[in-house]
């Protein structure tokens, strides 16, 4: 039997991220598990995260600092892919930082399993909020993971993920991801996880989900999945595309739940450009615009028509209709006063809920809606 290569490549994507690179590094080089290399990938930076690659570089033998041109994070991931020694591949964004067990848990576990894929959960920040995926833990092969497959990407009972869109909390075997990443444009700029997260999923014969929480992942309102483009809805547009063409391989079952997924995901983004929740400052009239130029795009009215009849959450599915029947500033109305509701429940809901008491609070709702 061939043996496996213990090695376990660590690719971290670097853009001017002087202010949280060492302490990202860092983590990745204190794990107890040892047997890393460590692709220090620096995309261009104009700041210090050049000197700081080089430092680490020169001083730990398991680390390569690699500068290239800037290309955005497809590109940078892609090359470290291609330079990694190791049979398996993970991911750390500059930002970030994990716990120093978290590879001795999941690659030995993977190693000893003969796994293709190995998940786990994260947290925000130090540890405001847990994240685990969906799918209960286990190992997944044969008809079980055939079954897992057709909801991994989105499952409509529950109106989510059955395993999160992140690259950086799982490990991957890297004949089966390299493929699709290779594959995909390197200037993808939004949402370009979602091109190569779950297609090695689709190509594995077994994987293993685990509930563990070892990655944080910092929240900042200037990363590149939170920054505003005026172009956001045709950066979107093109990952989505890209994305759709690689899982419509896979058949019905895939594209479906995909679909779905993308249906929730155009909801939520409509949602937070709203409520300016990624600390974007957008008017309403560009809100109004975007809304309106999504109503109209191919693939939006392709997905959403191909799986309206099976959304669950009422809200969602009021939407989506407004926006398929070309009313976007009637959908913008419907999620403003979403967003006010909710703003009361979490202000004053709370005060007056403490000095009049819960009928009062009902009273009120009524009349915001």
């Amino acid at each position: 039997m061939e043996q496996t290569n213990q090695t376990l490549s660590v690719i971290v994507p670097i853009y001017n991220a002087e202010r949280y690179l060492e302490k990202c590094i860092g983590s990745i080089l204190d794990q107890t598990y040892d047997e890393i290399e460590v692709l220090l990938i620096n995309d261009g930076s104009t700041d210090r995260s050049g000197e700081i690659c080089d430092k680490f570089a020169a001083g730990d033998p398991r680390v390569v600092a690699v500068h290239k041109q800037n290309e955005g994070r497809t590109a940078a991931r892609v090359d470290g892919i291609l330079r990694a020694r190791g049979e398996y591949v993970t991911f750390v964004d500059s930002d970030d930082w994990i716990d120093n067990e978290m590879y001795a848990a999941l690659f030995r576990r993977l190693l000893e399993e003969g796994a293709d894929i190995i998940t786990s959960g994260f947290c925000r920040n130090e540890a405001e909020e847990n994240f685990i995926d969906a799918a209960e833990e286990g190992t997944y092969e044969g008809e079980a993971l055939k079954k897992f497959l057709e909801t991994v990407i989105w499952d409509g009972e529950i109106n989510k993920a059955n395993v999160s869109l992140a690259l950086w909390n799982k490990i991957y075997r890297k004949k089966l991801i390299l493929p699709h990443v290779v594959s995909v444009p390197r200037n993808l700029y939004k949402s370009e996880d979602l091109a190569y997260v779950y297609a090695p999923f689709m190509d594995a014969d077994k994987v293993i989900v685990t509930h563990d929480v070892f990655y944080h992942y910092r929240v900042t309102a200037g990363s590149v999945s939170n920054r505003y483009r005026e172009d956001e809805v045709s950066l979107l547009n093109h990952s989505y595309e890209t994305s759709r063409r690689i899982y419509s391989r896979y058949g019905e079952g895939v594209l479906q739940s995909y679909d779905m997924a993308i249906t929730w995901f155009w909801y939520a983004h409509i949602y937070r450009w709203i409520d300016n929740s990624d600390g974007n400052s957008r008017s309403p009239e560009m809100v109004n615009a975007q809304v309106a130029e999504l109503s109209t795009t191919d693939l939006f009215r392709v997905q959403a028509s191909h799986i309206y009849d099976r959304l669950k959450d009422d809200s969602e599915k009021k939407v989506i209709g407004l926006l398929l029947n070309h009313k976007p500033s009637e959908a913008g109305k419907y999620i403003r006063t979403l967003i006010r509701i909710r703003r009361f429940r979490e202000t004053g809901g709370r005060l007056v809920r403490r000095v009049f008491g819960e009928k009062v609070v009902q009273i009120i709702k009524g009349f915001i809606h």
